[in-house]
């Protein structure tokens, strides 16, 4: 069959996006950890059980100063971005 474009997003729909290097860079391994700067708690949406805290050193960045992101530009490896790209997170950061 003959296919055709029905449609264009009128938005890119960009999944992943630009992060900040922080001071300290959020890991999928770091569940159930304290944090003495946390700012807040967050769970994977994906499963069950894990917990994770939010550090206030991986909202701003190692070289820039007067800088603090938030949502899907805080400090994350690639397997934690995944987690933290949800609209819940981005909220408590």
């Amino acid at each position: 069959p003959e296919h055709t474009i029905s449609s264009v997003a009128a938005i890119p729909q960009i999944r992943m996006t630009r992060r900040i290097d922080g001071a300290y860079t959020q890991n999928d391994d770091k569940c159930h950890f304290e944090y003495a700067d946390s700012v807040g708690l967050f769970s994977d949406w994906r499963k069950p059980g894990p917990v994770y805290e939010l550090p206030f050193s991986a909202l701003y960045g190692k070289r820039i100063s007067n800088l603090i992101t938030a949502g899907r530009c805080i400090s994350v490896t690639e397997a934690m971005w995944d987690i933290t790209r949800v609209i819940p997170v981005c909220a408590v950061s």
